[in-house]
């Protein structure tokens, strides 16, 4: 009886393992994903669609990196002017 519950608990582990280690990351593609500074160190900005279209008309003008990641994915966004 324990060598079986041992074989099970092996078994789930290995199927967990598998599973975490081919589970795909999410699609960037249409997206915009920048890095920025935040209160806390740093914090990932994604807008998809839409809302990456928004994201880049609007922010875009505030920030040049911003905007440089806009136009990477084929967003238009204007330089930002300090």
């Amino acid at each position: 009886m324990l060598a079986a519950l041992a074989t099970a608990l092996i078994a789930a582990a290995a199927v967990g393992g598998v599973t975490l280690a081919t589970r795909g990351s999410q699609s960037s593609a249409g997206c915009v994903v920048v890095a920025v500074p935040s209160t806390l160190g740093g914090a990932t900005v994604r807008a998809c669609g839409p809302a990456a279209h928004r994201f880049c008309r609007t922010q875009g003008k505030r920030d040049a990196t911003l905007a440089a990641a806009c136009r990477k994915q084929g967003y238009a966004a204007d330089v930002a002017r300090h």
